[in-house]
């Protein structure tokens, strides 16, 4: 009796506990919801907003997840790095609980996500239909939306610099500082993903947080994936293998925030060189009907060659606030960077080496190095200006980068090229526009600059009828300037406990880019046994206007359309032809326009993306559409609902992917770069048929996969050959199957 009594009384308390978990977390959202569309509607000459729930405690929540033989599992939140970091200026307008434990874990800006979506091809780069890879897991990948056109497509929270590498077969994929996903861990967490397929296809992808303290987050993230040759006598093998570690710590008087990331990528590959000849793979066929496809024989151009790429860039970020009021922050940030390539081709490297070679471990006679190392420092100032809480800044820019050429023939030639710049940069963020400015004024950058400026999003109401919105539990709520205490307050008792959201609004967002800047550090220079070669070129860079459209229903409903364009102009792009060396073109008008739509009904979910892209041609240009595809679609449809009476959650779906037409691209292993060739459109026109299951029990979701399944027929109307880049066949039909498991505490 005394058993049992004791396991109902902890029953009691576990139900206690979701419950408020639950309401909590549900304010949160519903106050999110009504910061983004009731408050600018009548909060004139307010500041941020804090909800008073004095009676909320987390380290409640942290002592229950704590006990042994936990039954609730509370998943963590994400920490938002744009938001912490202050680089938009909507960074002010936040919601706080103000516990009365002052070490509490909800210590900064955190946001709940999707704990129900699975990514069954997590192995793959997530916008793999806008990307060419080699037809294996884990290969170098190349941008078909035209970004390897662009001179530099800064991420919002990137802190590099005017100067750059520009090596990297793998930056589309590699992990990055500045995409590190920091969280708020109510108790250690930690999360397996494991996928297995044919060729010996071998991925992992581990993530592990937790909380040391209430400001103070670190996060592993590890991804692995290895696999052999997946046609017979391929010859291409492919390891890759990216670590990535952080901490994100903020003082308990919030007047202190550092991040520090180190992020490691290491590919290792056997480079077969593509097909030595596509007819003996591609057997010729007739294109105007369905039939089985017939497949030859696949001939390498290499058999003995290897290549391996390391990419380390590290992150540290300090932020110190002088003072109250107003406020002044003192703000610091290094990046350095460093990539090294090497490759060996056996059959060749002997005529022109002999047996001489630098590094008898690993009878490496070819190396190049770059290092690349970016120091900001500088002042800002947050504004109170009302609801129009604004981000001044002021930064000065340090770069410092250089180009190491080692070979056994020239081992006094190490050094080759130095580099230095320096510059400004300005910000002005606020809750309607976030402008950026970067200008270096000396230096092998002398004169290039960027700057970007983009609204945030407008959103307008397009009928009276709105949601009604019930606020449970919320007592009252205060409105503030800066984190010291409230100046005006507005209470939500008794009359408003509800708020009315649009059914459906129309949300409006713009903006400008220019840039200018020099050649990248491997563009101007490169040296081995296959490539030596120094060029000077022209500035180049691009002028562009975006505009944004984004339809969407009331908060209870996850259907949308956004509509998205990007107008401009490519001034004197650098573009490698029929060799490494990079060619000039001319000028180039473009435009792009991107739809994405997303139609819920009932259990079925339909995800469409197409995005249009188009380059006028000039006389002197000799590439179609500069080597772009027009068109790019992918179609997702999936089926999602509890089976066994609600014991697990089925997701039956299917992935469509089309590619129209664009020039041939082929792939040099000697230089790991993507070069156009002058002539030939026989690249896409193919589509990619994916379909899938996964099955949710608990915390372990197993999916199974099978991919690319029109490979066995040919359909008449579209390309019978499947490959993105020339001479390397994408992977053929195979079925994949895999796991995901999370472990809390």
């Amino acid at each position: 009796m005394a058993y049992s009594q004791s396991v109902d009384n902890y029953m009691q308390i576990c139900n206690t506990f979701y419950f408020i978990l639950t309401r909590l977390l549900l304010n949160i959202s519903l106050i999110l919801q009504f910061a983004a569309v009731a408050i600018p509607s009548y909060a004139q000459g307010i500041g941020a907003l804090q909800m008073d729930l004095s009676s909320y405690d987390s380290s409640k929540v942290r002592a229950e997840v704590n006990k042994k033989n936990v039954k609730f599992k509370i998943h963590p939140q994400t920490a938002d790095l744009i938001y912490f970091m202050g680089n938009t200026g909507k960074y002010p307008l936040r919601i706080v609980c103000n516990p009365s434990n002052p070490k509490d874990t909800l210590a900064y800006e955190s946001y709940s996500y999707d704990t129900n979506a699975v990514n069954t091809s997590f192995y793959r780069n997530e916008t793999r239909y806008t990307m060419a890879d080699l037809g294996e897991t884990g290969s170098p990948m190349h941008t078909l939306t035209g970004q390897s056109l662009m001179v530099h497509n800064k991420n919002p929270l990137s802190l590099d610099g005017l100067i750059r590498i520009g090596f990297n077969p793998f930056a589309c994929s590699d992990n990055y500082p500045e995409d590190m996903q920091f969280y708020q861990a109510f108790a250690p967490f930690t999360q397996f993903n494991y996928m297995q397929g044919p060729g010996n296809t071998i991925a992992l992808k581990a993530l592990h947080t937790q909380n040391f303290s209430p400001g103070w987050n670190i996060a592993l993230d590890y991804n692995s994936s290895v696999n052999q040759e997946q046609y017979l006598g391929s010859l291409q093998n492919n390891t890759r293998k990216r670590i990535r570690f952080g901490s994100l710590f903020q003082s308990q008087n919030k007047r202190f925030k550092q991040i520090i990331v180190f992020s490691w990528n290491r590919s290792r590959r056997v480079e077969n060189g593509g097909l030595a000849n596509d007819s003996l793979f591609f057997i010729p066929v007739n294109s105007s009907q369905w039939q089985m496809r017939p497949l030859g024989y696949y001939t390498p151009q290499l058999d003995k060659a290897k290549s391996s790429i390391e990419n380390n860039k590290h992150l540290l970020w300090n932020r110190y606030q002088l003072n109250t009021r107003p406020q002044w922050f003192l703000t610091e940030s290094m990046v350095w960077e460093k990539v090294k390539f090497q490759y060996k081709d056996e059959n060749r490297d002997s005529n022109y080496y002999g047996s001489q070679t630098f590094n008898e471990t690993k009878k490496v006679a070819d190396s190049s190095a770059w290092n690349l190392f970016t120091h900001r420092f500088g002042l800002e100032r947050h504004l109170g200006l009302g609801y129009r809480n604004a981000v001044i800044g002021l930064n000065h820019v340090f770069q410092s980068g250089q180009y190491q050429f080692i070979q056994p023939n020239f081992l006094n030639k190490q050094s080759v090229k130095k580099v230095f710049s320096q510059g400004f940069q300005a910000k002005w963020n606020s809750d309607r526009i976030n402008l950026n400015g970067e200008f270096m004024f000396s230096g092998y950058s002398k004169g290039s600059h960027t700057l970007t400026l983009r609204s945030n999003t407008l959103r307008i109401p397009l009928r009276n009828k709105s949601d009604t919105v019930f606020l449970e539990g919320v007592k009252s709520m205060r409105f503030i300037v800066n984190e010291k205490g409230p100046i005006d307050s507005f209470r939500l008792e008794g009359l408003t406990k509800y708020f009315f959201v649009p059914k459906q609004t129309l949300g409006i967002e713009l903006g400008i880019t220019s840039q200018m800047q020099y050649a990248s550090l491997f563009q101007y220079q490169f040296e081995s046994n296959h490539y030596q070669f120094e060029r000077n070129f022209e500035p180049t860079g691009s002028r562009s206007l975006q505009i944004g459209i984004t339809h969407k229903k009331g908060i209870h409903s996850k259907s949308f359309l956004r509509i998205f364009s990007d107008l401009g102009i490519l001034d004197r792009p650098l573009v490698s032809i029929d060799s490494l060396p990079a060619t000039q073109l001319l000028s180039v008008q473009f435009a792009k326009i991107e739809l994405q739509k997303c139609i819920k009904y009932k259990k079925i979910t339909i995800l469409q993306s197409i995005l249009y892209q188009s380059y006028k041609k000039h006389e002197l240009n000799i590439l179609f559409n500069m080597g772009m595809p027009k068109w790019l679609s992918t179609t997702s449809i999936f089926y999602e609902a509890p089976i066994f009476h609600k014991a697990m959650k089925l997701r039956l779906g299917t992935d469509l992917r089309y590619v129209s037409h664009y020039q041939n691209i082929f792939y040099r292993a000697d230089a790991a770069s993507f070069i156009y060739a002058s002539q030939g459109k026989q690249l896409g026109n193919y589509l990619e048929l994916d379909v899938y299951a996964n099955a949710r029990v608990q915390w372990i979701d197993i999916f199974v996969r099978i991919e690319h399944l029109n490979e066995l027929v040919v359909i008449p109307g579209f390309n019978t050959r499947f490959q993105y880049i020339q001479g390397y066949p994408t992977q053929p039909y195979r079925i994949r199957f895999g796991l995901q498991w999370k472990f809390f505490n």
